[in-house]
């Protein structure tokens, strides 16, 4: 009967031990394996800031700032919800957003790296995300929100273009743009995750009696991926007469711009913006 005792006792104390290990395994920190490692986000006067870790033989890319924690299937937050986009070098281990401050509110941030020891993994790996709360006085307070990338197995798959067959997964493309612009100084950034060009073309059509389209010279870049290329649009000198004259008299104009990434396999992505003209 002792025996019996100290057994099921044992077996007992077992069960706590295997119990209170799980605990310990889900209050841990995210595992992110290959892809860099969020350790903390940040804010002064309403500019972000971030710090995070990179496993050996990993490169760091690029960090992302979103309203929304949405996703798509290669890891990307979704450009809807886009906010902000840097590029950092390869060894760094800390960012600070260089557009401007943003407004107190919810955000969620992550890091995207490349493993360079195996290429047959996805050719963008993502940290874990965090949630950044940025109060009314530019100050702000950071947490862990969800796991990033699982652990890559040299097999590859997933998001990025990793490796396997053929590409054909269009390539990720963001824009960064004023909303209200000088028509003499009109330009966007954009960048696509992957090498190929990007192009953004547009016209601003004035209404009325005399009603006509105008359209601006297409703008094209080539990029090695991931780095913000600045796309000038111009109209011709007797169209841009012609659209300030009209400006000049009070009327509203409003430029549509299309931006478009390709890849070097020809994918494409594109995007549609607003710009308010001002003379």
């Amino acid at each position: 009967m002792r025996t019996g005792r100290l057994t099921r006792r044992g077996r007992a104390l077992a069960i706590s031990a295997l119990a209170a290990g799980l605990v310990t395994l889900a209050l841990a920190p995210f595992a992110t394996g290959r892809s860099p490692e969020l350790k903390g986000v940040g804010a002064a006067s309403g500019v972000a800031t971030g710090t995070f870790t990179l496993p050996p033989g990993v490169a760091a890319r690029f960090y992302e700032i979103a309203d929304a924690p949405d996703t798509n299937v290669f890891g990307y937050f979704r450009q809807a919800h886009l906010e902000r986009f840097g590029v950092v070098s390869a060894k760094a281990t800390s960012f600070t957003d260089d557009g401007p401050a943003l407004p107190a509110g919810s955000y969620y941030v992550h890091v995207a790296g490349e493993d360079l020891d195996n290429q047959k993994c996805p050719a963008r790996e993502f940290s874990n995300m965090m949630l950044l709360t940025i109060a009314a006085d530019g100050s702000a307070t950071g947490s862990n929100y969800a796991a990033g990338s699982p652990l890559c197995a040299s097999g590859g798959g997933g998001g990025g273009g990793g490796g396997g067959g053929g590409d054909n997964g269009a390539p990720s493309t963001s824009v960064r743009y004023k909303r209200t612009q000088d028509i003499d100084r009109l330009f966007v950034r954009a960048r696509i995750d992957e090498p190929g060009t990007v192009t953004a073309s547009g016209l601003v059509a004035t209404s009325g009696l005399l009603a006509k389209t105008y359209t601006f010279r297409r703008a094209k870049r080539s990029t090695k991926g991931d780095v913000l290329v600045r796309l000038r649009l111009r109209l011709a000198k007797r169209n841009l007469r012609a659209i300030k004259r009209t400006l000049r008299r009070g009327k509203r104009l409003r430029a549509r711009i299309a931006v478009t990434g390709v890849d070097r396999a020809g994918n494409q992505k594109s995007r549609s913006i607003v710009i308010r003209l001002k003379p």
